[in-house]
């Protein structure tokens, strides 16, 4: 029966929905990088003028964390300076929060 794998991807459709409300934000203007002093750099945030809080984190949301010891985070960082130093502004991807409860900033775009 044919119903059956329809209402089944339908199900599957709403509840991944709703396990991550992330996803691309509107245009802000990144202020500050932050490097922390974790010794394996994996800890940097992003400081923004203002920031959605999709995921309902319970830390300074203005704060992006990206994960400054991989490569994927290494570019974003580079990203964000040059956004930084010639005044654009960025749309964030948030996925999630970290452990200090701040949002997860995994990709951006910049105008």
């Amino acid at each position: 029966m044919k119903l059956k794998p329809i209402l089944t991807a339908g199900v599957i459709a709403l509840i991944t929905g709703h396990a991550q409300a992330g996803g691309w934000q509107a245009l802000t203007k990144p202020v500050n990088l932050i490097v922390e002093g974790e010794q394996d750099g994996s800890r940097n945030y992003l400081v923004v003028n203002s920031a959605n809080n999709p995921d309902g984190c319970t830390g300074s949301v203005p704060y992006l964390r990206i994960y400054g010891n991989t490569p994927k985070g290494r570019y974003l960082m580079a990203t964000a300076l040059s956004a930084i130093a010639s005044g654009m502004s960025i749309g964030p991807l948030l996925q999630g929060c970290d452990d200090w409860g701040r949002p997860i900033l995994g990709g951006m775009w910049t105008n």
